[in-house]
């Protein structure tokens, strides 16, 4: 292989290096959540948003609290990926009924405004499920597979794609004297890039090898 080619191929590497070293494009995500207990997941404006197990003064109360709503939806900024809450739970009552909460369903939804999903229902919504368990004297709400649900833009809008993944399991906080226990339920939100910019990126990485090559040759010369 002659020097030449070498060198070609040697800018070529050094155009690819670039270019993924660039910073990622923020993108602007925004949605609502919903939680429902024991609730059918296709159901979310009819279904409870709270939870109570045990009677009297052994009653104890699971609410989930969403995150935006219809008119406020929540922002995130995806760079391309970002942690951040989808909702909370609050959990009021007696905390020896903990056990109780055992085999009762949590259903999350989440409702994306921006970008605008490519669905015949706008804005669409989507669901994850799972189980509150109890284990070692402690509660966690435990997603069931699969705890990823991606939602596709409308063809022509960034980003293309917005993966929402929520946490595996959390733990439920007792209540104690100082008030009722309250924890985040966190998830990632991913932006993908839109199809059409990684092709022109792809396509452009040679030329820019090609340009480098080039004014290295004159600069020689």
């Amino acid at each position: 292989m002659s020097a030449k080619i070498l060198r070609l191929a040697a800018f070529v590497m050094v155009a690819y290096a670039a270019l993924g070293a660039a910073p990622a494009r923020a993108a602007m995500i925004e949605y609502y959540t919903r939680g429902a207990f024991d609730g059918s997941p296709a159901a979310p404006g009819t279904s409870p948003t709270s939870l109570t197990v045990g009677t009297g003064l052994n009653a104890m109360t699971v609410t989930f609290n969403g995150v935006g709503t219809v008119l406020t939806p929540y922002e995130v900024l995806a760079i391309p990926t970002t942690n951040d809450s989808l909702g909370s739970f609050t959990v009021t009552g007696a905390a020896s009924s903990a056990q109780l909460l055992t085999g009762h369903t949590f259903t999350l939804y989440i409702t994306q405004v921006v970008p605008t999903p490519n669905s015949p229902y706008t804005p669409f919504t989507s669901t994850l499920t799972g189980t509150i368990q109890f284990r070692n004297s402690q509660a966690f709400v435990v997603f069931n597979n699969p705890t990823t649900q991606i939602i596709n833009s409308v063809t022509g809008q960034s980003p293309s794609a917005v993966t929402y993944t929520v946490d595996t399991s959390t733990k439920l906080v007792a209540p104690n004297q100082l008030g009722p226990g309250v924890v985040s339920l966190e998830g990632t939100i991913t932006a993908a890039p839109e199809p059409s910019t990684m092709v022109l990126a792809i396509a452009g990485l040679p030329l820019a090898g090609l340009a480098a090559w080039r004014r290295k040759r004159r600069i020689a010369a």
